[in-house]
């Protein structure tokens, strides 16, 4: 009996073929996405949901159940900012040490967040109503930073 509480839990299931993948969901951790180049500290509230492990996922998704917010990183793939055929202007968003810039388009919030020679697209989703990107989401995105494979 002893060997089993040795063991370092589950982290992810990998599903047999034809079976539906199944989403882990964790909280309170650090997670690094080296494909992505970034890292991201979990804060309170928000859950990281993952069909992958983190060394393989290149479009991780988090949720933030309180407000309703789900926010995914994705490399940076478009070829101009503002994409072509968006229409509003880029508002600035908050960021210790990175240029983050949103723009509204129709129920959702994207973003480019620029750290050092390195940027991710964000794609934000929130369930109200308002202009402005909601502040679970700019405490989220302050905290994403540049994942140093050598720390």
């Amino acid at each position: 009996m002893g060997r089993l509480t040795d063991q370092t839990p589950i982290e992810m299931l990998v599903p047999r073929k034809g079976e539906k993948q199944i989403i882990i969901r964790s909280e309170n951790q650090t997670h690094q996405f080296p494909l992505l180049g970034a890292e991201v500290p979990l804060l309170p509230g928000w859950s990281y949901l993952s069909v992958d492990e983190d060394h393989l996922a290149d479009r991780p998704a988090f949720v933030h159940q309180a407000s309703n917010s789900v926010v995914r990183l994705q490399a940076d793939v478009l070829d101009s900012w503002p994409p072509d055929g968006v229409t509003s202007e880029p508002e600035g968003g908050k960021h210790p040490t990175g240029i983050l810039e949103w723009l509204r388009v129709d129920h959702l919030r994207i973003g480019k967040l620029m750290l050092a020679e390195h940027s991710l697209t964000i794609v934000a989703i929130q369930n109200d109503h308002k202009t402005e990107v909601n502040e679970s989401i700019e405490e989220f995105c302050a905290g994403i930073r540049l994942f140093d494979p050598e720390h």
